[in-house]
């Protein structure tokens, strides 16, 4: 399977195709499996719960990425991967389920990159605290200039 290692690749994935992200084992688990499992009410999904790519806001895409990277403290053989597939329904979390008969794996995202993803959704979420709070204090202005290139150092590395 293909590695992912910057959000361009997934974005040019996205361009023709819709596109998928599920932590998980991996298709040929998910196809065995057929569907997901509720992890606050123990009832199965109608199949396998994964979230929408948005391919036109990059900056949405990485902070999707890592957003359920939870799991793999429940198995450290769970991973971040892609794919495309016919969407069956809907799960508790509002996420689309897709069909397990259907999905066709389009690539690995690489540790690499969910890392990276994780440091500019922190960056994003300094700045979104710290920034736009004080934005308007004159004695503000170095560390939200501090703020900003640290955003964006980290953008530039996923991008």
């Amino acid at each position: 399977m293909k590695t992912i290692n910057k959000i361009s690749e997934i974005i040019e994935l996205a361009q023709n195709q819709i596109v998928f992200v599920r932590w998980s084992r991996g298709y040929e688990m998910d196809k065995k499996q057929g569907r997901s499992l509720d992890q606050v009410t123990h009832r199965y999904h109608n199949g396998l719960s994964a979230q929408n790519i948005h391919g036109d806001d990059p900056k949405l895409l990485a902070q999707t990425l890592p957003e359920y990277r939870f799991l793999r403290r429940k198995d450290s053989k769970i991973y971040c991967w892609l794919l495309t597939g016919t969407r069956n329904g809907t799960d508790s979390d509002g996420c689309p389920t897709i069909d397990s008969e259907t999905i066709t794996p389009l690539g690995r995202v690489s540790e690499s990159l969910i890392n990276k993803c994780s440091a500019f959704g922190q960056a994003q979420h300094k700045i979104n605290t710290q920034y736009c709070y004080n934005a308007w204090k004159p004695e503000h202005h170095e560390i939200n200039t501090i703020l900003t290139a640290e955003l964006e150092k980290t953008w530039n590395a996923i991008a």
